[in-house]
């Protein structure tokens, strides 16, 4: 559980505000032949977005073992060690606005009384991980994370102006560390090519 700062904020489990791994049902009507967004674990950042996708026809993916989530669905490793690694990503940009992806994710869709991105900002912190960790299942190796632990877990879901503030405030610092690892990854390349001088 996450401790509420907002006040009077109430908590609420997150299977009552958010649907978890929607079923690929919902894409059954869907031409075959549509082009969707493949993300594979390795294309998930530790930083909490997805690094990179490629593009194929649906009936390549819908009949295998891959997970469905769509744009603005949340996807979590569920599986040691990229759970605790922080996989974790808020999917944006798909294209026709659908993906599949590595069987070992959890999708996590939110309902209309909580923001993707509020939501996600919660589930991405490490004092969450540390608690999802507690309750791996499974042999050595192999543990993973159970859709019942975020099913059960306690999000605080103040009103939604407030959900929105924070979420731009969030995206200002994001904004500002994007900004400063830029500089720090140019000055790097400049002290590279001071040190070649020399060598």
């Amino acid at each position: 559980m996450v401790e509420a700062e907002f006040g009077n904020a109430s908590e609420k489990k997150i299977s009552e505000i958010a649907l978890i791994n929607p079923s690929k049902t919902e894409i059954r009507k869907v031409d075959e032949s549509t082009i969707v967004s493949f993300v594979e674990m390795a294309s998930v950042s530790e930083s909490g977005y997805i690094a990179s996708k490629t593009d194929r026809p649906l009936k390549e993916l819908k009949k295998g073992s891959y997970t469905y989530f769509a744009d603005n669905d949340i996807i979590i490793a569920k599986i040691t060690p990229c759970m605790e690694n922080g996989k974790c990503a808020l999917a944006t940009g798909l294209t026709n606005g659908i993906a599949m992806g590595s069987s070992e994710f959890h999708v996590i869709r939110t309902k209309g009384e909580v923001l993707s991105k509020y939501l996600f900002t919660i589930l991405n912190m490490e004092i969450v991980r540390k608690e999802a960790e507690k309750n791996f299942t499974g042999a050595s190796g192999h543990r993973r994370v159970p859709a019942s632990f975020y099913e059960n877990f306690k999000v605080p879901v103040p009103p939604l102006p407030e959900q929105a503030k924070l979420v731009n405030e969030i995206e200002k610092l994001e904004l500002k560390i994007a900004q400063n690892q830029a500089l720090i990854d140019r000055v790097a390349e400049k002290k590279q090519s001071g040190m070649k001088m020399y060598l």
